[in-house]
């Protein structure tokens, strides 16, 4: 395994030059830098994390704070936040809390490391007690898909509009009677995918019925238990949009079992276009968000780089949950998620 001592011999420099470049020095000249990575290329060099740290005094660690939770949503950020830092010669730490405790910010303090920056995944981008202890700690750090007021830069997505256009889809397909799962409070950055689904109720002149807004933990149990709650309901709807895909399959299984066809019955959609969301059938028609964009966004903006206007498109995938291609969709051959990170 080659070492510094090896990298500055065949660039012709000290280690001492060859340490600026790996710190990022500015001091280096353009040519005498090239040359130096240029070596470090042929020797298949790569500095040890300890070494690195020693010199620099930064750890080149960034911290994911994320909730206990299952659901390829998060399996989503965790690899796109490990490819965005190894690309940046940062490493990523992936640190979760209890989505259920009462003092979800007192697990801050018992970070394993000290990151140089942190990014912060929902629903805990909203929680301004845990905010509040990230701010004392000094580190920058990034709140992903964040709309509430607090600390910490944001990282914005389109849920609201996202929302509203697959709403807009429901009613398009003849729906009126179209419920909503929404997460369990206000406070909650998805909470403005119900928002979304309210405007396009508005826009299309359809009065909106309390009972249709049930709140819920996003998963695939809950799911089930709404479902079958909506489903007694003397005006049944005849749609339904989940804030998640989970919560959508939950439903879409139970309505089967109850004897329900989807969509023949009810229509169903998700939001994440999950890989789960192409392995149910009918396939769930969903909303595709750059998770990968997203996620390389709030590293840039953690390690110091400034980005103005960034904006991260969405796209409504219909498939045969709410009358789109009925078969199997064992691959989406149109999505390489990562084709923008390699």
């Amino acid at each position: 395994m080659s070492t510094i001592a090896d990298v500055a011999a065949k660039a012709g420099v000290s280690i001492k030059t060859v340490s600026k470049v790996l710190n990022g020095a500015s001091t280096v000249r353009p040519r005498l830098k090239q040359r130096i990575m240029d070596a470090m290329k042929d020797l298949d060099y790569r500095p040890a994390l300890a070494a690195r740290q020693l010199a620099s005094g930064k750890s080149y660690i960034v911290a994911l704070l994320m909730p206990f939770a299952e659901g390829s949503y998060y399996t989503r950020i965790i690899l796109a936040m490990t490819r965005a830092c190894a690309k940046r010669g940062y490493h990523a730490i992936i640190e979760t809390l209890d989505f259920d405790s009462d003092l979800p910010s007192e697990a801050v303090l018992r970070l394993s490391c000290n990151p140089d920056a942190i990014v912060v995944a929902p629903p805990f981008s909203n929680n301004l007690q845990l905010l509040e202890k990230l701010n004392s700690l000094g580190v920058p750090f990034v709140r992903i898909a964040a709309n509430g007021e607090g600390p910490g830069y944001r990282i914005a997505v389109a849920g609201r509009a996202a929302a509203r256009d697959m709403t807009a889809h429901l009613i398009s397909q003849g729906h009126k009677r179209i419920a909503m799962l929404a997460p369990p409070g206000e406070h909650f950055p998805a909470d403005d995918r119900r928002l979304g689904y309210l405007d396009a109720l508005a826009d299309a002149g359809i009065a909106i019925d309390p009972q249709l807004v049930v709140r819920t933990k996003f998963g695939f149990p809950s799911g089930a238990i709404a479902v079958q709650r909506l489903l007694a309901l003397a005006d049944r709807p005849t749609a339904i949009f989940a804030g998640n895909d989970l919560t959508a399959l939950g439903a879409m299984a139970k309505a089967q079992e109850l004897g329900y066809r989807i969509p023949q019955d009810l229509a169903i959609a998700g939001f994440d276009n999950s890989a789960d969301s192409r392995t149910s059938f009918p396939a769930l028609t969903s909303v595709h968000q750059p998770v990968e964009e997203v996620v390389n966004a709030a590293v840039d903006v953690a390690l110091g780089k400034e980005i103005e206007n960034y904006e991260f498109p969405f796209r409504l995938v219909v498939r045969g949950s709410t009358g789109g291609p009925e078969m199997l969709c064992m691959d989406d051959p149109a999505e390489d998620l990562f084709a923008d990170m390699r």
